[in-house]
């Protein structure tokens, strides 16, 4: 015990060395992915020695006619031959001489003479596990950790050393048991022999990217090759069909052998966290991945707000205190206790009657079911004692740490003006600002959460409605009837799970609704049944809002006012949903230009020229109508710039990029100014409707 390091925790006692043997399921998958890997190797050698022989039947056939032509053509003619076989070999063969090399430019590197702690920690960490000590331990400004290398053809064979990087947003939400049991997750999977067969694997995907997409040298060098006379061009052309086929053999093998390994990754993340378990506990590796799982979540949130600041210059000092302060917000949001190391008690979250429905099994995801997971932790039932110690605690001089990071996140951001520098306080005052200008009246219980009333005609619903009685606004804003929105929406999200089974685009054999399992084969049934279920469900969310607003306009007694507030809000509504189509169709018309794809000057020009005879004078037409209705007070002054400037979009052979610039910046500020606008409308009518409720607010 008096060699531990400090704060390193204990590990629970007792567990058994033969539980950390591989299950069946594991090693049968791992003969599957050794199966799939042989059966490509095969087919690579087989299409390498197929190459060969073009190369040389190419070499000797040209050789014969430069000798029986003799002339300049028969040496073209044998050049181009021999071109073509020597230029398939080289496709086939080019992977050999590049190297993937991790971007490490956002990383920290941490030494021991920085971190004695840590190291030790670590070192102590990598020697129970079995593992070697990291080649590098890198700090990154994210909630995460990887272990990960510079990798070639020859790191399948030859043995490579890992580097670990560490996020600092994962040391942010952990304590260092907590952290312990990660870190150990990530040592597991090295620990592992069948490991080899990831890095084997990770190789093979690195050769098949490398023949299917990284091919810009070789088709510089193809064209190169094709324009020196007609000729060459014909067997460029050849070369080009060949390698087309290959290719297409090389999706299928791409396919077959990540679709078996990507089932052997799932079983290692199971063994990966089984050797966690064992060294840190069960208990503390549940509650790590509950908590990065929601740390994740609050981490993105200060990024966007920080996305937000960078067009005023503001730049954070600190993004860790930001990130906490953000994370135990949530926490309150969600009723989470706190434990005794001051951060969320985060639980699995127990179906809701608008959780998603479906439960299938993804055949390419590399890890499993978060639920899963812990499940398979649960059964292990491995406890360690707690360590309540942040994990900060491992780390010398954190807060210059944490500022360093934080500098890495904005290393892109090209400032504008003098940049100033942001402190928790600042973070704090945005945010309760931005809370408190998008939190909808409490009182309704969510019910118009992340949607708009639907429009309807309002003098008839108030003649319709007459007899309603006051009293039905309790059976209206019940827990059932507010629950049933959000029940719309997952259903949405369900139906499109089942349209990407029906149509393939989930890799699945089966798939569980409402507890029933199903083959893939029925999605579309199921789909055709919840689609039905779900039309039902929208008619009864549209009728409450009718019924609610037919209230609110009985007991106001003030029922031209009410509707008039509510027809103000629809026809805002209907001028945002039509300019937010006439923007579209813009988009759609330069989806090729915006996806970066290449395309001929005759392409851009009729691109161009198509905008400008229908989506131009649309666009035109819906901005003057937004100006007339005074909806543009931000985004005026440019809009009306935009209105009196001719743009070409497209001179000689090139797009005018300025020009193509300021039309997507239009369309980007009024639509932004469009959305604020109609939440603040829809926020303000939501309020008074409180008010001719008589509801407390």
């Amino acid at each position: 015990m008096k060699n531990l390091p400090s704060h390193y925790p204990l590990g629970p006692a007792g567990v058994p060395a033969a539980a950390l043997q591989p299950s069946a399921s594991f090693k049968a998958q791992v003969w599957k992915v050794l199966f799939s890997i042989f059966f490509f190797l095969l087919s690579y050698l087989l299409l390498i020695a197929a190459a060969l022989l073009l190369a040389l039947f190419c070499g000797w056939l040209g050789i014969m006619v430069m000798g029986a032509v003799g002339s300049s053509l028969g040496l073209v003619l044998g050049i181009g031959l021999i071109g073509l076989g020597a230029m398939t070999v080289w496709f086939l063969l080019k992977f050999l001489f590049t190297v993937s090399r991790v971007d490490t430019a956002d990383a920290i590197e941490l030494t021991a003479q920085t971190q004695p702690e840590l190291f030790s920690f670590i070192r102590r960490l990598a020697d129970e596990t079995g593992t070697r000590f990291p080649k590098k331990i890198l700090a990154t400004p994210e909630v995460n950790a990887s272990v990960f290398y510079n990798s070639s053809f020859w790191s399948m064979f030859l043995p490579v050393r890992k580097n670990l990087n560490i996020g600092l947003g994962l040391v942010n939400v952990l304590n260092v048991a907590e952290f312990k049991a990660v870190m150990a997750h990530e040592f597991g999977h090295f620990s592992q022999s069948s490991m080899k067969l990831g890095s084997f694997v990770y190789q093979l995907n690195r050769i098949i990217y490398n023949l299917l997409y990284d091919n810009d040298g070789y088709a510089k060098l193809l064209q190169g090759f094709a324009n020196i006379s007609g000729i060459f061009w014909v067997f460029a052309r050849l070369n080009v069909l060949i390698i087309e086929q290959v290719q297409a053999l090389l999706k299928l093998l791409y396919a077959m052998v990540n679709k078996q390994y990507m089932g052997l990754s799932r079983q290692m993340e199971f063994h990966a966290d089984a050797v966690a378990a064992s060294v840190a506990g069960s208990n503390h590796l549940i509650s790590a991945l509950h908590r990065i799982e929601m740390g994740s979540a609050t981490y993105n949130q200060v990024l966007q707000m920080y996305n937000e600041w960078i067009p005023s210059s503001k730049k954070a000092l600190n993004a860790y205190p930001d990130h906490i302060y953000c994370h135990l917000q949530m926490a309150g949001k969600l009723q989470m206790p706190l434990g005794k190391d001051g951060l969320p008690v985060v639980r699995h979250q127990s179906k809701t009657q608008h959780s998603s429905r479906i439960v299938y099994n993804d055949q390419w995801a590399s890890h499993p079911d978060l639920a899963d997971r812990e499940a398979h932790l649960q059964q292990l039932n491995w406890t360690a004692p707690d360590a309540p110690a942040p994990a900060w605690t491992l780390f010398r001089n954190a807060i210059e740490l944490q500022q360093e990071a934080t500098d890495k996140l904005y290393r892109q951001v090209q400032w504008e003006g003098a940049v100033q520098n942001t402190h928790i306080e600042q973070f704090i005052e945005t945010l309760q600002s931005q809370r408190k200008q998008y939190e909808l009246p409490a009182v309704y219980g969510g019910r118009y959460d992340g949607r708009f009333i639907s429009a309807f005609e309002t003098r008839l619903t108030l003649s319709n409605m007459a007899r309603l009685e006051p009293g039905q606004l309790t059976a209206l804003l019940s827990e059932d009837q507010t629950n049933k929105p959000k029940r719309y929406q997952q259903n949405e999200q369900d139906l499109a799970i089942l349209q990407a089974i029906a149509q393939r685009q989930i890799d699945t054999k089966s798939f569980d609704f409402d507890g029933v399992k199903h083959k893939a084969a029925e999605a579309a049934a199921v789909h055709e049944k919840l689609a039905t279920e779900n039309k039902q469900l929208l008619n009864e969310v549209n009728l409450a809002d009718q019924q609610l607003f037919a209230l609110a306009a009985k007991k106001s007694g003030q029922p031209d006012e009410v509707a008039e507030a509510y027809e103000r809000f629809f026809s805002l509504s209907a001028g945002c949903d039509a300019f937010a189509t006439t923007a579209q169709t813009v988009y759609q018309r330069f989806d090729t230009l915006l996806a970066g794809q290449q395309m001929s000057v005759e392409a851009a020009q009729d691109m161009v020229n198509a905008f400008k005879q229908k989506e131009l004078p649309q666009l035109h037409s819906a901005l003057r109508q937004l100006l007339a209705q005074a909806l543009l007070n931000k985004s005026g002054t440019k809009v009306l710039s935009f209105l009196d400037k001719e743009y070409a979009y497209f001179l000689g052979d090139s797009f005018a990029d300025q020009e193509l610039r300021e039309l997507f910046d239009v369309l980007q500020e009024v639509q932004a100014e469009l959305t604020t606008l109609r939440f603040e409308q829809y926020k303000a009518l939501l309020q008074q409707q409180v008010g001719w409720l008589g509801l407390a607010a």
